[in-house]
């Protein structure tokens, strides 16, 4: 009796053939594929920071801006009566930008939304900026403490510029956040404390 013929659709070879089947050949490529695939995801190809992660580092300094220039103008008011009001304003309005940009670098990378809180080391970083050119908006010194009226206005302009580079540095909502804090800061030194 004959073995039967080949299965030429399929590739199968008649039983008692020798070798493995076209099927089998393929069955374990697909195998070994799926396998490489697995690998390569469990163990993380590292290709760098995502744009999320970018954005939210460049937001790391304006956060930290806003929490000092909170802090330096409520350490003025009580000292100069003439602007505590003024001063109890621009604490307010810098308080909501650093709950503005927290939520934005949380919502970005939880993990960097942790820097917030750690001070900047005061070198410059060498970090690119969402668009990969130009200065990061992570570099450069920590914030001074502002412990005059002229020391605040320094910073709150010198925050203003820094979101305004920022928001021309990034895109979509995190530019617009940071065009608006700009915005913000600026009539805050010009109309609160002129």
């Amino acid at each position: 009796m004959r073995p039967p013929p080949a299965d030429p659709v399929h590739g199968d070879t008649p039983h008692g053939g020798t070798g493995p089947s076209r099927r089998t050949v393929l069955r374990g490529s697909v195998m070994l594929g799926v396998g490489a695939t697995a690998v390569a995801t469990a163990t993380g190809c590292d290709r760098g920071p995502t744009p999320g992660q970018v954005t939210a580092q460049a937001l790391v300094p304006l956060a930290r801006s806003a929490v000092a220039d909170a802090a330096a103008a409520r350490a003025l008011a009580p000292q100069l009566t003439d602007y505590s009001a003024a001063l109890g304003v621009v604490a307010d309005q810098r308080g909501q930008h650093a709950q503005a940009l927290r939520e934005e670098i949380t919502r970005l990378d939880q993990d960097i939304a942790g820097q917030i809180d750690t001070p900047a080391s005061g070198t410059a970083s060498s970090a690119p900026t969402s668009s990969g050119a130009g200065p990061s908006a992570t570099s450069g010194p920590a914030a001074p403490s502002a412990t005059t009226l002229d020391g605040l206005r320094s910073a709150l302009a010198a925050s203003a510029r820094a979101a305004e580079s920022s928001a021309i540095d990034l895109s979509g909502y995190s530019s617009g956040l940071a065009g608006s804090i700009s915005a913000s800061v600026t009539t805050l030194v010009e109309v609160q404390l002129g």
